[in-house]
């Protein structure tokens, strides 16, 4: 039997994640959640979007999920902790270690630049893991408020989401920051907007590479399977515009129906 990975987000953000472990682990069946009837999380009370992780987490476990990814950088920042202190026995996920891994030992005086919605940016969330886990002497973040609303709507490749591209990087390009980590799963889907607005080039740290990576490690290295898996897709809100969207989002169609998590 293949694993079966539980993966939620607030919307289209998780499937970002979904696209990077079906690249780097093809075998697993992932079932993906994306709160839709909640986006974005970004601007919402840290205490009310860990209540929506912690929720969510059991909801996938208990439908057994084999794993869970917190695909959803505020969601792990603020809900990790005690997810795994919840379900002790579960592999649990984040966003935030995998970004801060990704980065590698730091060892160049330059900051490194961190992308994100405005919760992640106020929980410290990634400061905290730089600076102690990976010897990062600067961090400098950029609140992105805009950039999660553009994705759901499909404007990822609009001028407005280069002209917001453009307003969020300068405090990155003041402080000459080279490695940049996209600190929200939905900006991915804008990386050609987020690289043109830099006037040099930059290294973009995709936290969801580390993820599959971690994932393929411990989950699917005690068997080999020789069939690809199978996308399982729900949304707590419009599941048909979720799907829509979001298979312009994977590059093939898919089809989602109503998650029951909040009745």
């Amino acid at each position: 039997m293949r694993p079966l990975i539980g993966l939620f987000d607030s919307g289209l953000g998780s499937l970002s994640v979904a696209r990077a472990i079906l690249r780097y682990s093809p075998a697993c069946d992932l079932w993906v959640v994306g709160d839709t009837v909640h986006v974005p999380y970004g601007g919402r009370p840290l205490e009310e979007v860990k209540g929506f992780a912690l929720s969510l987490t059991e909801y996938l476990l208990k439908r057994g999920c084999a794993a869970v990814v917190m695909a959803c950088n505020i969601s792990s920042a603020v809900g990790l902790e005690e997810a795994r202190k919840k379900h002790p026995t579960a592999p649990i996920f984040g966003m935030i270690e995998a970004g801060a891994l990704a980065v590698g030992r730091h060892t160049d005086p330059e900051p490194v630049g961190v992308l994100a919605t405005e919760g992640t940016v106020a929980s410290g969330a990634y400061v905290r893991a730089l600076t102690a886990k990976r010897n990062v002497r600067q961090v400098v973040q950029s609140a992105c408020p805009g950039f999660v609303p553009l994705v759901e709507s499909g404007a990822w490749n609009s001028g407005e989401a280069l002209d917001l591209a453009r307003k969020y990087v300068e405090p990155l390009i003041t402080a000459h920051c080279r490695k940049v980590i996209l600190g929200c799963t939905h900006y991915p889907f804008l990386e050609s907007a987020i690289r043109a607005a830099f006037p040099y080039e930059v290294t973009l740290i995709d936290p969801a590479l580390k993820v599959a990576e971690q994932l393929g490690t411990v989950i699917l290295a005690s068997g080999e399977y020789l069939s690809d898996g199978e996308l399982r897709c729900e949304a707590t809100a419009d599941p048909e515009a979720f799907a829509k969207t979001g298979a312009v989002l994977l590059g093939h169609t898919f089809t989602a129906s109503l998650c029951s998590v909040w009745n």
